[in-house]
């Protein structure tokens, strides 16, 4: 599944820090697992098996489509609940529950309120984990402020290589287009020179308008090349191919 996600572009947390976590995951054994942000389904297609139930919140309901179909492969509908939507408007489906380990890695500007929420839940009990993902990198400052200063964690912090990538290809669902692209800057693989090469852009109208070619051309990041690319079954030229140049 990484080395997928690696070759396809896709965000996961990859083979390293899975590796951190999947050892968290050994040694705490949890019964009851919690994932805030899931996108590909790999984190739940991972830890859960038959002893353990693991509840996944994803805002995005193209994702969390994506992640119960991988489930669903995977065979792990019983031991995984998807829930679609932020996990503050639903969190309180967790009362009652012990939970043994939370995974959160989705909006970094959310991090400290989603834990605050946590806390308030009920939910966790003496030497329950909460890992967090990214909180140096793109970063969430509030949350590291909080976790250190609180006297009911004790953290230890993980360093990571972050491997800068030189191009991106997007040609999927045009409707996430713009979305994977702000997920894109926020991972801050991009480098100075880095090109995000998108196909389709010019045909395909974005939820009634251009979302994606507006951002690209409103920001100050991008230097953009529009291809004109001629459509057979249309017979039009139409400039179909964005590709854009990271400036830094």
């Amino acid at each position: 599944m990484n080395e997928f996600a690696f070759t396809n572009h896709m965000m996961n947390i990859g083979e390293t820090k899975g590796g951190i976590v999947d050892e968290e995951i050994r040694k705490k054994n949890p019964t009851v697992m919690v994932e805030l942000g899931a996108y590909t389904g790999y984190s739940a297609r991972e830890v859960a098996d038959k002893e353990s139930h693991y509840y996944s919140f994803e805002f995005s309901p193209v994702y969390a489509a994506r992640v119960r179909e991988i489930v669903d492969i995977a065979g792990l509908s019983d031991q995984v609940t998807v829930y679609e939507g932020p996990f503050s408007e639903q969190y309180d489906v967790l009362r009652g529950k012990q939970v043994d380990m939370y995974f959160i890695d989705h909006d970094k500007s959310v991090y400290l309120a989603d834990l605050k929420l946590i806390l308030s839940s009920g939910t966790l009990i003496p030497g329950s984990l909460v890992a967090a993902d990214n909180v140096v990198m793109p970063g969430a400052p509030d949350y590291l402020k909080f976790i250190e200063s609180s006297s009911q964690f004790s953290e230890v912090r993980h360093t990571v290589h972050i491997k800068r990538e030189n191009m991106y290809f997007i040609d999927h669902d045009k409707k996430v287009y713009l979305q994977d692209l702000k997920l894109i800057l926020d991972s801050e693989t991009l480098i100075s020179g880095s090109v995000v090469v998108a196909d389709n852009v010019g045909l395909v109208p974005i939820s009634g308008k251009n979302e994606y070619i507006e951002f690209i051309e409103n920001n100050s990041q991008f230097s953009e090349v529009r291809h004109n690319v001629y459509m057979k079954r249309e017979d039009t030229i139409v400039p179909d191919l964005s590709v854009a140049t990271f400036l830094g």
